[in-house]
């Protein structure tokens, strides 16, 4: 009997664990980096839409009625206890990453993430070589502040070659850096209140050095160096 206590004392407590990842937030901003999907942030609406606390007292309702009608065995432990351990896992997890603060903003877990995705998906270094001994056509005239922007494959210049192709993206830019007018490749994701970059540019260009940036009350930029010449950040 004290054996079977502690057994399922310690699987609650794993799916307590459990639950507390699935909607901690620093932990889906990060897996949501790694695999260039910021979505799973909305995972920590999951225990308030779809396994709400009324659950876990129902189980807690069954279990003592087991327990007085002398019929409380193993089975119904562990389906009534264990889905209820997770559940408040889930609530207990998204309350305190999302009022709890522990360290940095979501967005730079995000990028943290991120920039693991971009060393494994994009071949940085070959379009480093590329931007150094490309035409100027593909920038466009100079004094045009916004670059050349394209965001349908079909729009892409065919010439391009297989390092701007082999990932997938939805626009890319071709633009000058505000900073010294070298040249660079913006490669962009998200849009509205949400977006996410990997710009590449020549090893030599001047990157901004600051990692949080803030343009009103309401939009910051975070940033997050790879290498001399390429650096990810998001902006919301």
């Amino acid at each position: 009997m004290r054996k079977r206590t502690t057994n399922i004392i310690a699987w609650a407590v794993v799916a307590f664990l459990v639950g507390m990842l699935f909607t901690n937030h620093y932990v889906l901003s990060y897996v949501g980096g790694q695999i260039n999907c910021p979505s799973l942030w909305m995972f920590w609406f999951i225990p308030q839409l779809f396994l709400p606390l009324w659950l876990v007292a129902v189980a807690a309702g069954v279990l003592i009625f087991a327990f007085f009608k002398q019929i409380l065995g193993k089975a119904t432990i562990i389906v009534c206890v264990m889905p209820s351990v997770l559940i408040i896992g889930m609530f207990v997890g998204g309350l305190v990453s999302e009022y709890l603060y522990f360290g940095e903003p979501g967005a730079m877990t995000f990028l943290r993430g991120f920039e693991k995705w971009a060393e494994r998906n994009v071949d940085t270094g070959a379009i480093q070589e590329w931007i150094v001994r490309a035409p100027e056509s593909y920038w466009g005239d100079p004094c045009e502040p916004n670059g050349k922007f394209y965001r349908a494959e079909e729009e892409l210049p065919k010439e391009l070659p297989k390092c701007f192709t082999e990932f997938k993206r939805q626009y890319v830019i071709f633009e000058r850096s505000e900073l010294d007018g070298s040249r660079i490749v913006r490669f962009g994701w998200g849009g509205g209140m949400f977006h996410w970059n990997l710009v590449v540019g020549d090893p030599n260009m001047k990157i901004p050095e600051l990692t949080e940036e803030w343009y009103s009350d309401y939009e910051v930029e975070f940033r997050r160096m790879l290498k001399p010449g390429v650096y990810v950040y998001t902006r919301g």
